[in-house]
């Protein structure tokens, strides 16, 4: 079975990808924060949720909107529309140096705690939906991992 055919799993891979992207890029903005006229760099967020509506409709016919499928006539349907709201962080920087450097530590340590977070949260699920595959296949899939 070659779990990179699997949306999910191709989605994780692409987010622990970018995830491990910007904290090298952070990591850069730290290591530069006495370098006289250096400025912050961060990666342009990507948006999953639109990665996931798009594979969603790829090579299917639909219409690129993700469905949730019933499967039984008893299932529920979704209440409302939802929201397609998303929020967007645009902080400029707010001090500079006299030397023009614009790192401001602490903005950057919770960048860097948030993508830390961010890849904890990526690599449970990626661990959660293998126990899942392994168990569906009679394999176990209870302990470790």
């Amino acid at each position: 079975m070659d779990i990179t055919r699997i949306p999910l799993f191709d989605a994780v891979t692409k987010r622990l990808g970018w995830l491990t992207d910007r904290q090298a890029v952070l990591a850069q903005n730290i290591a530069n924060a006495n370098t006289p006229g250096y400025k912050p760099r961060d990666l342009r967020p990507v948006d999953f949720g639109a990665m996931a509506e798009q594979s969603a409709g790829g090579g299917t016919g639909m219409s690129g909107t993700l469905k949730m499928t019933a499967t039984n006539a008893h299932h529920m349907g979704p209440a409302g529309g939802g929201s397609d709201a998303r929020a967007v962080d645009d902080r400029k920087p707010v001090e500079v140096s006299i030397d023009g450097n614009k790192i401001n530590i602490e903005d950057q340590a919770m960048k860097i705690a948030d993508t830390a977070a961010s890849f904890q949260l990526a690599t449970s699920l990626y661990k959660k939906h293998i126990q899942m595959i392994r168990t569906a296949l009679g394999s176990g899939g209870g302990g470790g991992g």
